[in-house]
This record gives structure tokens, sequence and C-alpha cells, in this order.
């Protein structure tokens, strides 16, 4: 029986007309699977881009096995008049998904033996030389030709296709004579710089970049600074007003109840920042939803410092104030419409062991970077870098703070792109990443500090490449970033 069956029916915000979208045009992944007193719970989301509709989204949850638990379905600002049908019977909602998955890594596994092979079939070997002689290029890795190019798939799949490629315990290959990676065929990089077209494409890249409409914002000012502004979302506050007043009285005795004692600092500072949000009259609400996520991390790992008596225990007050506006926090920003479409945001950003290991050493090397600038990044921009970098992957959401960890990084590359265009404007501004990768020293506008934040972009530009490399499979806004630093890290790759 299938997964999903019928037809939805939807009707135009503007114009009434009743569009149909059939089941067929589903594909569901699984974005959750948290395990329970009757099995896991297990959460499944399709997405179709209609071209008069937009994006619309469909989630499902599975609790226990073989039994529909919950559905949400976001096709706004339009109207839902008829929804599928959902059958979990037999396991066929796994079945289906596994099965699409299974065809997406055998693809990468037939492209991967398409172009490399086992060296043993046709490069030299010569022991005293210290073995194969890769003269037509090579050794190859294929975790680093997968993650090259598919930077759009999941990382999972991918590290199984790697898994798949490599089980005959061959980890160095050689490239298929005559393919696109055989030595007598030019490097990919080598006509970059002197394409026409390549100044170009930079350009429509960072005319194309997402603005900045979350917290945290960052700015690139009239001197070469690079500072945090206001967060764009700064407005009064949409949510339930009941909630959020309960909230703010939780929060503010919560706080109390913990500068009664210094036995739990570090939670306590958690706590400031997050009430220091709450109790203004209009405040972000990503910056809130920020806030806590830290403080569900904070209180994690005091209760494990408690368990594991490194710390004391916390009072019979504050810990019933922090449970409170843990609850209340979660039940806040579900009411609010910023809040809301966090959440659901957030499911794109799971990864697996693999892609939080990459992310989290690629940001480390960015936050070591910028922590090696103080005379360009302002205090509150390399704190706010390093406690995206302790956050990521943490907590009972990791989704959510790696989805904080690629929004503060990625609002941080666009404030510079976004000062540098203010004061080269957008054509120049190719120039100079160009110029500045290959090594040349170019000052923009008789300012160092410009001509110092344009080469930071280019000497991190594996690290940015990386990081949002790894999540770019899941977020359409970060696939723009991956593609300036592949760029950028083109024209670098003579001068390594």
């Amino acid at each position: 029986m299938a997964l999903v069956g019928g037809t939805a029916k939807i009707r135009h915000a503007e114009t009434g007309q009743i569009f149909e979208i059939l089941s067929s045009e589903l594909e569901f992944e699984t974005t959750s699977a948290d395990e329970r007193q009757m099995g896991f719970e297990r959460g499944y989301e399709a997405r179709v881009d209609h071209p008069y509709l937009g994006e619309l989204i469909w989630m499902v949850w599975e609790y226990p096995s073989g039994v529909e638990n919950y559905r949400e379905s976001s096709v706004e600002p339009h109207t839902l008049l008829e929804d599928f049908t959902f059958d979990f019977s037999e396991g066929e909602f796994e079945n289906q998904i596994a099965e699409r998955r299974r065809a997406r890594i055998q693809q990468m596994v037939e492209w991967f033996f398409e172009r490399f092979e086992d060296p043993a079939h046709e490069t030299p070997y010569n022991g005293r030389e210290g073995g194969y002689l890769y003269i037509h290029g090579g050794p190859y890795s294929a975790a680093d030709e997968l993650w090259s190019n598919f930077a759009n798939e999941d990382d999972e799949l991918i590290d199984a296709a790697v898994a798949e490629i490599e089980s005959d315990g061959t980890v160095d290959w050689a490239p298929v004579r005559g393919s696109d990676y055989d030595v007598d065929e030019p490097e990919p990089w080598a006509d970059s710089q002197n394409d026409p077209q390549f100044p170009n494409e930079i350009d429509e890249i960072i005319a194309g970049l997402a603005p900045q409409n979350s917290y945290p914002a960052f700015e690139l000012d009239e001197s070469g600074i690079v500072r945090m502004v206001q967060a764009p979302d700064k407005l009064p506050p949409e949510g339930n007003q009941e909630i959020l007043s309960e909230l703010l009285a939780n929060a503010r005795s919560l706080r109390q109840a913990l500068l009664g004692t210094n036995a739990h600092v570090a939670l306590l500072s958690v706590v400031e920042r997050y009430f220091s949000v709450l109790e203004q009259e209009t405040f972000s609400v990503s910056q809130l939803y920020s806030r806590g996520v830290s403080l569900e991390i904070g209180a994690e790992v005091a209760a494990q410092a408690i368990q594991g008596q490194e710390l004391p225990s916390l009072t019979i007050e504050a810990d019933t104030y922090l449970n409170a506006v843990l609850s209340l926090h979660g039940s806040y920003i579900m009411s609010d419409p910023v809040g809301a479409n966090l959440v659901r945001a957030s499911a794109e950003y799971q990864r697996s062991e693999g892609g939080r290991e990459t992310a989290s050493t690629a940001i480390r090397d960015i936050q070591q970077a910028v922590e090696d600038l103080p005379e360009l990044f302002e205090e509150s921009v390399r704190s706010e870098i390093s406690l995206a970098v302790k956050s990521i992957g943490l907590g009972a959401h990791p989704e959510r703070s790696n989805q904080i960890a690629v929004r503060t990084v990625g609002n941080l590359v666009a404030g510079i792109l976004s000062g540098l265009k203010r004061h080269a404007g957008t054509a120049l501004l190719s120039g100079i990443l160009i110029e500045s990768a290959t090594g040349s020293s170019l000052i923009v506008g008789g300012a160092a500090h410009f001509d110092a934040v344009v080469a930071f972009l280019s000497a991190n530009a594996s690290s940015f490449r990386a990081f949002f490399g790894a999540f770019g499979a899941d977020t359409g806004w970060v696939s723009p970033l991956t593609r300036l630093f592949d760029r950028i890290g083109a024209i670098s790759l003579p001068q390594n």
C-alpha cells in the first residue's frame, strides 16, 4: 500500500484558484527518530516547490510504529481544502524512504566508479619507490570526491556511499583513463582566472546572497571594522502575550534564585543573557530563540555536572523556575510566527556524526581566524562566534544549535560582503577577491582594514567551504555561500 495517497487541494490566497498536488509529487525524508516508551517516534517531511503557491511542506509523525500520531501542513498564506491520506501499515513509510535512499547511494557509487578505479588495474607499482606511482593523477579519496561533487546531498548518504566504495579495503584510488580526473585533462581550476565570465559569476553569486533577516546581524562599518548591529526582526512580539508575561515572571524569579549562590555561575550567565532579551519591550524573536537554545544546553550541562557530583544540586526553587522557563519558552516560541518557522526550519540541520565533526572542525578554524584578528572583529562579534562554536551539535535539539551556528557564520559573511559592496561596488569586489586569493595586495578605498577583511575571506575559503558544504544539502540559502567559496578556493588551488 502506498505511503501517501490521494490529492491535496489548495486555494490560492489572492486569486482563489484551486490547485491540486498529486501524492506522487511528494518525497518524504526522515527528520527525527526519538526513542519513547513504546518504541521510536519518527518524524517525516516532504517539500514541494510549486510555481504559483511557493514552498509547501507536509510533516507527519509516526508513534508507535505503524500509527499516525500527528500531522502538520504548511501552505501559508494559502488554504488547504483537502489533504493527503497516509498509511503506515507494515512499515511502508520506512520502506519507501529506504528505497529512495538506497537509489541515491547507488547513484553516487556508480558515479564514482565511472571515474575512479583500484590502482591495481593500470597504475604502475614500484616497491622501492614506496608503492603505486600515480602517473595519471591521484591518489584520490572517495570521501573527498563525493563531498566535493555531491555538496547538496545528505551527508549520511555520502558516508554510506563511501563505506560501500571502500568495502573491499581500497581507500586510495586512481582515475579511469580518459575520465575528467585524468591528468591529461585540464585541472578544474586551470582556466578560472583567465575566464572573462569568472568575475561575472562571482558578482552574480554575491548579488544573490540572502540578506540578514535574523539574529545575530553583523556589519562592516565605515572604518573597516566588523561589529554587531540590531537584529532585523527586533519588533513588538507577536506571540501569545499571556504566555510571554508568565515566561518573563518565571525568568526573573529564576535569575533571582541563582543570584543567591555562586555554585552555578555558568548557568547564571546563560540565564542573564536570556533574561536581558526577554525583559525588553521590543525584542528579536530569533535572538530569544537562540538564547533559549543556549539555556537548554546550559541546563543540560548543569544537570550532568550535578549528576557527576561536580556541582551541588540546584535549590528546589531554582529547579522549579528553570523547568517552568524551559517549558514556557517552547510554548511562546511556537506561538510566534517567526519562532514557529525557525523550529520547523531546524529539521534541515540534522547531521550525522561525521557531518558534525566536519562542521565542528571548520567552525573552530573560522573562530580561531576571527580571534587572531581582534583589530578587525569587535569583542561582541568574537563572543558570538565563540558561542556558536561551543553550542554546535549540543543540547536536546542539536539540530537547533547547528541551525544557529550556520546562521551566525552565514550572517557574518553576508555582513562583510554587504559592507565591501558599499565601499567597492559589486563589480570591483570580484576583482578584489581574485587579487587577494592569488596573493596580491590591494587596498580598498585606501583603508588597510578593508584589504585585511578581504584577505580573511580568501585565506579561510577552505574552512568556509567545508562548513557551508556540510549543511548546503539541507538549506537552500547556504548554497550560494558554498558556491562563492568554491570559486574563491578554486583561485587559491595553484598556490597550495
